[in-house]
C-alpha cells in the first residue's frame, strides 16, 4: 500500500474520506514553491519541479490521505542513471537544497548504518529499505531513469 502511495501521481481525495486535510497538502506545495523560485507548481499532483543545472529535475511531492508521505525525485537529465552512489549522492543533495539537511543526514545514516533489504520492483528498478523494523520508513527507489526517496511524513 506505502508504495503505491509513494511513487504513484496523487489525485485529489474527497475530504470526508481522508484523515488529512486536502487543503494542507494543496498550500505545502504552494509554500515550497515559494520558498524555493523558478520551479513549476502542479497543483493537480501537489507537486513542484525545477530544472537543475546539468539537465536533471528535481521533484517534491506530498500525497496521502490517511497517512502524508513526501517523495523527493532525481529525474536524470540524460534519460540514464549514473552509478548507483552517484544516483544516490544527487539524490541526497536534492533533499538537502529542497527539503532539509536533517532528513538528508538521517537518510544517509540509514543507508551506511543499516543492512539494507534490495528488491527488484520492476525491470531496471529496485527498492532500498532497513531491515530494522524500528528504523524510520525511508525508501529510495532507483531506475534507469530517476531515483527518488519516499517517507511518511507526520
Amino acid at each position: 500500500m506505502f508504495l503505491a502511495i509513494c511513487f504513484l501521481p496523487a489525485g485529489h481525495a474527497h475530504a470526508e474520506e481522508c484523515g488529512i486535510n486536502q487543503n494542507t497538502l494543496d498550500q505545502r506545495a504552494v509554500d515550497l514553491a515559494k520558498r524555493h523560485p523558478g520551479g513549476r507548481l502542479d497543483n493537480r499532483h501537489r507537486l513542484v519541479s525545477w530544472r537543475l543545472q546539468g539537465g536533471d529535475v528535481l521533484s517534491v511531492q506530498h500525497a496521502g490521505c490517511m497517512d502524508l508521505v513526501t517523495e523527493i525525485r532525481v529525474t536524470f537529465g540524460s534519460g540514464k542513471a549514473p552509478s548507483e552512489s552517484a544516483a544516490i549522492a544527487r539524490l541526497l543533495s536534492a533533499v538537502k537544497s529542497r527539503w532539509d539537511g536533517a532528513h538528508a543526514d538521517a537518510i544517509a545514516r540509514q543507508m551506511s548504518e543499516a543492512a539494507l533489504v534490495r528488491t527488484q520492483v520492476g525491470a531496471g528498478a529496485v527498492e532500498l529499505t532497513s531491515s530494522r523494523p524500528d528504523e524510520s520508513s525511508y525508501k529510495v527507489r532507483l531506475t534507469e531513469q530517476f531515483a527518488a526517496v519516499s517517507w511518511l511524513d507526520g
